[in-house]
């Protein structure tokens, strides 16, 4: 529980909250209690499909979480929370608090309307008295002095105000837009210009979407799709393996499917060891799916 001290406006801020942090998996990518699997956030053997590490040849673990829905939730729920306080307001990284004004009358000047709706605000107010200043103070707090002159300018020229909340408001969100603020090295700026890509023309043909369905530890794949038929391997019975794997004893018959218990399907591969496999027979849509010729397996 924490407590916010009585602003120097007066603001009917909440006084004492639990601070609250709503679905941010869905937000950023991750959050406490909400693992999307038992192999938690990472997995230890990803590589980033581009970039350096890809080229170097090295994992990147924390790059799987690093996608582009994560990379905007995180600007906005930071844009949000530097703008309207923690709140639900414009992708927020809270709830709403009940209290105050709607999000729409949010973009006032008056401290008192704008952070109405929130269960507090930030209250860090950089000395000096220009915007200069300002940013000075603020990059070496948020990109520990490592913003490159480039940057600095570019920001001095966007926030530049004679109102110092407004100036603090813009620089902050520009600093957090950074790749200084988001690394912990320093930034090479390249100075190449960005390459456009070209657009694409429409094609003529009909809309058609591979969809992949990814059960992350949420589905036994043993029990929705087994060997049936294999005689292709000389040395032994694909599915009796599977059956002895899966606990099959002359005490037990185990967990593995039996036959009459599958809706047999053809392999679509000869270099499969099995001229059949089975489906649990529960899963009548995904064999209806699988003979149209709309569902594989992978």
């Amino acid at each position: 529980e924490a407590v916010i001290p009585v602003s120097p406006t007066g603001l009917p801020m909440a006084r004492d909250y639990h601070l609250r942090l709503w679905k941010m998996n869905l937000k950023i990518g991750q959050s406490p209690y909400e693992f999307p699997t038992v192999f938690s956030w990472f997995l230890p053997e990803f590589v980033a499909d581009v970039g350096p590490t890809l080229d170097a040849k090295l994992v990147s673990p924390e790059a799987l979480v690093s996608t582009m829905p994560n990379t905007l939730g995180i600007l906005n729920g930071m844009f949000s929370l530097i703008k309207y306080g923690l709140t639900d307001c414009f992708q927020g990284f809270s709830t709403n608090p009940s209290i105050g004004d709607s999000c729409a009358s949010q973009s006032s000047s008056n401290s008192a309307e704008r952070y109405s709706k929130s269960y507090g605000r930030l209250a860090f107010e950089p000395s000096g008295h220009t915007t200069a200043e300002y940013l000075g103070e603020l990059a070496t707090l948020l990109t520990a002095g490592r913003l490159s002159d480039a940057n600095r300018a570019e920001i001095l020229a966007a926030c530049d105000s004679n109102d110092k909340a407004s100036a603090v408001r813009c620089i902050q969100q520009l600093l957090i837009t950074t790749g200084e603020f988001h690394s912990t090295n320093t930034q090479t700026p390249t100075g190449e210009t960005r390459i456009e890509e070209e657009v694409r023309i429409e094609s003529d043909e009909p809309y058609k979407a591979i969809v992949y369905i990814y059960f992350a530890g949420g589905c036994d794949s043993y029990s929705m799709l087994t060997p049936h038929t294999c005689t292709r391997n000389p040395n032994y019975d694909v599915y009796d393996r599977y059956r002895s794997i899966r606990g099959r004893s002359d005490l037990s018959e185990g967990v593995g499917l039996p036959r009459s218990g599958l809706l047999e399907i053809d392999a679509n591969n000869p270099a499969q060891p099995c001229e059949t496999f089975g489906i649990h027979n529960n899963l009548t849509v995904l064999e209806e799916l699988y003979d149209a010729g709309e569902l594989t397996f992978i």
